[in-house]
């Protein structure tokens, strides 16, 4: 114990940590800006889950409060989001930006009890991601425009296109992470 404060508690504000939430933020944000429109959905191809899930694996705990803060200053009014809306919380895509957080939790929370299979985990947290982005753009579709799309059609909207483009995403994130973790730990 030092001067009352145990060494097992480092300060939200030490260097490491900002650094950490820092870079963290800026990957996102790059990443959140690679975006790919598709004429037949309001849900655009992104490098958003790419940023969300290497921060996570890479940076742990201090990824989720850049993730957070991320996620504030984009429903803010920041153009941060891939689909920029002045209120996103009314945007179709807003229910995969909220499966961002959670996933990210999941991977911070779970990296260490999945250290060898850390592919179904990005999966699980993709499924995630699909979940709360395909209710929520079923309920946007249903409130905003009136809309009542049967289950097929969010489907085909709002996952079936991205599921390899994901699972890449997916491989390259674990790239990054061994690459990252092999050099960290040599020397």
């Amino acid at each position: 114990m030092l001067n009352g404060v145990s060494k097992s508690y480092p300060s939200l504000y030490s260097f490491d940590r900002v650094t950490k939430i820092i870079f963290s933020f800026i990957i996102v944000t790059i990443a959140s800006q690679i975006k790919i429109f598709l004429p037949f959905s309001p849900v655009p191809i992104t490098g958003q889950t790419f940023g969300i899930f290497l921060v996570s694996l890479l940076f742990g705990k201090e990824s989720l409060f850049s993730i957070f803060l991320f996620i504030v200053l984009g429903v803010l009014g920041l153009p941060l989001f891939a689909v920029r809306n002045i209120f996103s919380v009314f945007s179709p895509t807003y229910g995969y930006i909220i499966g961002f957080l959670i996933s990210s939790f999941i991977i911070v929370n779970f990296k260490e009890h999945f250290k060898n299979r850390m592919i179904p985990l990005l999966i699980f947290c993709n499924l995630i991601i699909y979940l709360l982005g395909s209710l929520y753009l079923y309920i946007f579709f249903l409130c905003f425009t009136h809309t009542n799309l049967n289950f097929s059609k969010i489907l085909n909207i709002g996952v079936f296109p991205f599921i390899f483009g994901d699972l890449l995403k997916d491989f390259f994130v674990l790239l990054f992470y061994k690459i990252y973790s092999k050099n960290n730990t040599e020397g």
